[in-house]
């Protein structure tokens, strides 16, 4: 059953908080620049992770697809060793 939650794990090293969205059945960690968060303790970690759920419900959660996407058009622009494109308003 696929339902929302939020939970705190611990991977030996640190804490981890994870959120599940209703269309997905694995378990997202709580990413912070691209990389996973690290919590000082459960609580933290639940709480990270329930902010995150929060965020992926009201539309303000980027994945890590949509990240690379942005790259990938901003690399097309700006593409190294040549001048860049040039926008114009109208």
């Amino acid at each position: 059953m696929n339902a929302f939650d939020a939970r705190a794990r611990h991977n030996g090293y640190i804490w981890i908080g994870e959120f599940r969205a209703g269309e997905h059945g694995a378990y997202k960690p709580v990413m912070e620049n691209g990389e996973i968060k690290p919590f000082r303790n459960a609580r933290e970690a639940r709480e990270g992770a329930h902010a995150a759920l929060i965020a992926y419900m009201n539309g303000n959660y980027t994945s890590e697809r949509a990240k690379a996407e942005h790259r990938w058009e901003a690399g097309k622009l700006f593409r190294a060793g040549k001048r860049p494109v040039e926008v114009v308003k109208a």
